[in-house]
């Protein structure tokens, strides 16, 4: 069966209510029974000593020496608190009894060990009992004291207390039921809000955010979270907007550039000389178009990549190495020259994948902004576990400094020279250093160099 919330809350609730009251209602009564058991022992105590003091102790058989006791109210009558006494001889024969013992008598018990209290009954009602020996001044048993009172008082104040909680009881736990369920429908009413706004949440209207509570409770931190989430959302269509609009136009440049190249050459018959010369171009073209399809397709898997990232330590100058021999034709052909500075072994913990297709993004936009015969300068600092790479060419203006991560683009002054590009090198670096939790940062000197400078933990 499918309960709503507010009534499972209402039921969980009433069923500790009703552990608690069941305890605390036990505690209650036994607390009550034996505090009235009690204050019937003390006076069963009081009594006898009263009885016993009024006894003559020095001779050999039972005496009474103060008839008047004997002839008090709670003796004599059956309706007031009564107080019933008989003195039994050592034989347990009767000596002495009370007068609203009438034709009744008290029953003693021959084993019972003297000053014991217990429960027995006299006439069909109940009563509490005192046995103790009487003895004289030179320690003989003379004889037997039985003291009892009525417990016909307390049983009633006990059966009126078990009816009183058996009524309440119920009646409590009814109206902790109803008012459990009006207090939980009224606390968790801004969920029935929360819902009926997440459902109108579409594409559409990602802009749209769930009403926040007015108190910091555990649904003002679920909306909080929520509208985080939406916003996250709504961040990434928009980036995906963007960059399926950035890619659009992108690959549009070089396939028109190769379509119109190859409409014209299909027009009319050419000589060798002319497609010698348009190939080239072509194949430029598409390796433009392979450049940049390889560049959208690592893009594709940065965002499930965090999951499989493997650290390991490893020699950040051995990846270096690689990487710069990798780049030795394109270093040739623009004659630069690696300045390469490493002390002592740089040995860290990183994802040898990822940080080298970074430093390959890295290392390659330097080769490409950096001027021919110029020198790229790289240390690595073993002390402060960080590597620095240094190019002197076209600078990036400090207001640019921050977009150069983001998606396809490029530097205003970049954009308008020959240097071919698509953007898209800088985001990489950036999102497989952080994913990796590695920090880094690019900056200009006066100079026109340019510094990016890569820390290891």
């Amino acid at each position: 069966m499918n309960l709503k919330l507010r009534n499972r809350i209402a039921i969980y609730y009433t069923i500790i209510l009703a552990m608690i009251l069941a305890i605390s209602f036990f505690g209650i009564y036994k607390i009550v029974n034996n505090s009235l058991i009690t204050s019937l022992d003390s006076k069963l105590v009081a009594e006898s000593e009263e009885i016993q003091a009024g006894l003559d102790l020095d001779a050999d058989s039972v005496k009474i020496k103060n008839y008047q006791e004997w002839h008090e109210a709670e003796h004599a009558e059956t309706t007031i608190n009564p107080i019933f006494i008989q003195i039994f001889n050592p034989d347990f024969t009767t000596a002495e009894k009370s007068e609203n013992l009438g034709l009744d008598y008290l029953t003693p018990q021959t084993n019972l060990t003297s000053g014991k209290i217990y429960q027995t009954s006299l006439a069909q009602f109940p009563v509490r009992q005192l046995q103790k020996q009487i003895t004289n001044t030179k320690g003989k048993i003379i004889g037997h004291l039985l003291v009892a009172v009525s417990r016909n008082e307390i049983e009633q104040l006990l059966k009126n207390l078990r009816i009183t909680l058996i009524i309440i009881f119920p009646f409590s736990l009814l109206i902790a039921f109803v008012l459990s369920k009006i207090i939980a429908g009224s606390s968790i009413s801004p969920v029935k809000t929360i819902i009926e706004t997440a459902q109108n949440v579409t594409q559409k209207n990602l802009d749209k955010r769930l009403p926040i509570p007015k108190h910091r409770d555990e649904l003002y931190f679920l909306t909080e979270s929520l509208n985080d989430l939406l916003d996250r959302l709504q961040k990434a269509l928009l980036v995906e907007k963007q960059f399926t609009a950035d890619a659009s136009h992108e690959l549009r440049t070089p396939l028109t550039a190769l379509k119109g190249t190859l409409e014209v050459i299909l027009r009319r018959p050419r000589t060798t000389e002319y497609y010698e010369d348009k190939l080239p171009q072509l194949l430029e073209e598409v390796n433009k178009i392979t450049i940049l399809v390889d560049q959208l397709l690592l893009l594709a898997r940065v965002d499930s990549i965090e999951k499989i990232v493997r650290k390991q330590n490893s020699s950040i100058n051995s990846l270096l190495t690689r990487v710069i021999q990798r780049f030795e034709p394109l270093l040739l052909n623009k004659n630069i020259d690696v300045v390469y500075t490493s002390f002592d072994e740089l040995e860290t913990e990183f994802d040898q994948e990822l940080t080298e297709i970074a430093f390959n993004n890295i290392l390659a936009n330097a080769i490409k902004y950096s001027l021919n015969a110029s020198e790229i300068l790289i240390d690595v600092d073993a002390d402060l576990k960080q590597v620095s790479i240094i190019n002197s060419g076209e600078s990036i203006p400090q207001k640019e400094i921050a977009s150069v991560f983001e998606r396809f683009y490029r530097v205003e002054n970049v954009r308008n020279s020959n240097i071919s590009g698509a953007g898209l090198g800088l985001s990489i670096v950036k999102r497989f250093l952080d994913i990796q939790k590695i920090k880094f940062d690019l900056s200009t000197t006066g100079d026109s160099k340019t510094v990016f400078k890569i820390y290891f933990k």
